[in-house]
């Protein structure tokens, strides 16, 4: 059918649905943003493109380009573009993509050791699926939370951790770094070597396979006496003689990072003890001594007792004194002390003494003739195996008031230029150094050369036949005999006889 309209009317329009397809890219992506662009639908018409997220904004566009701002770091987003087509949607183009996550921030080690470390982090604003560490070119590892702990790593080492935040295994946010080093491992083979009296020294070292970065710490009794040297030894002067100390050293990685602390028990060298003194009795020696340093603690001491040479005794006290017993007597002790602290000795000191001598023993004489007599003795009981006795002999005539003394180391000896018929009272001591012992005697009677002595007694009595009576005589006899015995005694060879006169 044939039908007329006039020019100038308009006539109607039928806008036809054509199918909508192309690709959909995300680009420029940022933690809140990116820049999604589209293919551009096919035909005439097209008015403008929708575009729609699926957190509900919605823009409109009449390119094929949309800048995306003010999104959630981290997030997973859903886009879809519509074309609008005389005032109708086509269908649309989709597809998702992820906002990058946010920063780490605030990164701190919580914890250090050996051979781990333990790091967290602030929660980054917006989303993410979990945390990347990174701390060399090989070794990594994800962690679902802000806290995480490195294992396996080596003592005393530096690493640098680096820190991601993660989203579909692929997008990363911006990393935090931290350096940090393990603590060292504890030093190896501490030792207390070449001490004298007033010094320790010691040495040390490590296990580590880098130590550039070490440096040590040396405590003594808990005081610093080196805060961080380099050497893998220290000497420690100024210290009091014969005294334990306790000597501490553990290693600083960079300074900061302590290690075990390792300790041992050193010692100095004690001193020679000072003013050692002996006193002896007969059987017995008893050694004294002083140390000039003042010291808190207990010290030991060696003490040994020798004689000719030969080790008697060796005793080990922890007094300033020590005595030996069951000694013999008159003979010459050597003693010797030594301070011991650990497995130092001091420089031994010794002194001698003489035991205390017993008297000699079976003094005897032997009267030879009218002017000699030997006497002879045997050395004391309590001296036998001893040495060096010296025996001191004396004699002394009571009558003429003679007298001789001197010293012989024989057990006999014969005295001779004495004075006929004289009662000698003969003296015998024994030496041990400085010491005499007790002295015996014995009395000895040189053979007498007799003289005679006459005396004549005349008696008169006014009583009559009294002189010749015997009780007469017997009181003249007794008078006279201790008159006699009062001036001479038994100190000159004497006899009285009594002779009638005719």
């Amino acid at each position: 059918m044939w039908r007329e309209k006039h020019c100038y009317e308009n006539l109607p329009f039928i806008c036809y649905d054509e199918l909508f397809s192309g690709e959909v890219n995300v680009s420029s992506m940022t933690h809140g943003g990116g820049v999604v662009s589209w293919d551009k639908a096919p035909g005439v018409n097209v008015d403008h493109y929708r575009v729609e997220l699926s957190n509900g904004n919605k823009s409109t566009t009449p390119n094929v380009t949309l800048e995306l701002q003010n999104l959630v770091p981290g997030k997973r987003y859903k886009v879809q573009i519509f074309p609008v087509k005389c005032g109708r949607d086509l269908n649309p183009l989709d597809a998702t993509f992820y906002t990058l996550p946010m920063t780490i921030s605030n990164i701190m080690k919580v914890k250090v050791e050996t051979n781990f470390i333990t790091l967290n982090w602030s929660v980054p604003i917006g989303e993410r699926d979990n945390y990347f560490v990174n701390w060399t070119e090989k070794d990594n590892k994800t962690f679902s939370t802000e806290l995480c702990t490195i294992t396996d790593l080596e003592p005393g080492q530096l690493y640098t951790f680096t820190v991601r935040a993660v989203v579909n295994k692929s997008l990363f946010g911006e990393p935090d770094t931290i350096s940090v080093y393990t603590k060292p491992s504890m030093v190896q083979n501490l030792t207390s070597l070449n001490n004298d009296s007033t010094a320790i020294n010691v040495s040390w070292s490590s296990s580590d396979r880098n130590t550039s970065s070490h440096c040590y710490k040396v405590l003594l009794n808990e005081t610093v006496q080196e805060n961080c040297t380099v050497s893998q030894n220290a000497s420690l002067p100024n210290l009091t003689s014969g005294t334990t100390y306790r000597v501490t050293v553990f290693a600083l990685a960079n300074g900061t990072e302590e290690g075990q602390a390792v300790s041992i028990y050193a010692f100095t060298k004690p001193e020679q003890v000072k003013n050692l003194t002996l006193r002896s009795t007969e059987n017995t020696t008893t050694a004294t001594w002083i140390l000039l340093a003042d010291r808190s603690e207990t010290l030991k001491f060696n003490v040994s007792l020798y004689l000719n040479n030969k080790k008697l005794n060796e005793d080990t006290v922890y007094t300033y004194y020590h005595t030996f017993t069951d000694l013999k007597s008159t003979s010459l002790y050597v003693v010797s002390v030594t301070t011991i602290v650990g497995i130092l000795l001091s420089e031994p000191a010794t002194a001698t003494t003489y035991t205390l001598p017993d008297p000699p023993d079976g003094l005897k004489t032997s009267v030879i003739n009218t002017t000699t007599i030997e006497l002879s003795w045997y050395p004391p009981k309590t001296s036998a195996g001893g040495q060096n006795i010296t025996y001191n002999l004396s004699y002394t005539s009571p009558f003429w008031g003679t007298s001789a003394t001197w010293n012989t180391i024989n057990n006999s000896t014969v005295i001779s230029n004495l004075t006929p018929g004289t009662k000698y009272i003969l003296g015998v001591a024994a030496y041990a150094g400085v010491n005499i012992s007790r002295r015996i005697f014995i009395n000895a009677t040189t053979v007498a050369n007799f003289k005679n002595l006459t005396l004549t007694m005349l008696c008169s009595s006014d009583k009559l036949l009294y002189c010749k009576e015997k009780v007469t005589k017997d009181l003249l006899q007794t008078k006279l005999n201790n008159t006699i015995i009062t001036n001479f005694d038994d100190s000159i060879v004497w006899h009285l006889y009594w002779k009638e006169g005719k």
